[in-house]
């Protein structure tokens, strides 16, 4: 786990099961707080 602030990146491995008839996934992420609220972000995933 790791706390990131406005303009800081990381590296890492999201794991997670998908079955194989799944379509249009779309991986969500609140990188918001109890005092500024939610602040979501969203990738497309895609499977070769």
């Amino acid at each position: 786990m790791k706390t990131l602030v406005q303009g800081q990146s990381v590296r890492g491995i999201i794991l997670f099961t998908v079955p194989e008839d799944a379509e249009n996934l779309t991986l969500s992420y609140n990188f918001g707080n109890v005092s500024v609220g939610p602040k979501l972000a969203n990738w497309s995933l895609g499977f070769p």
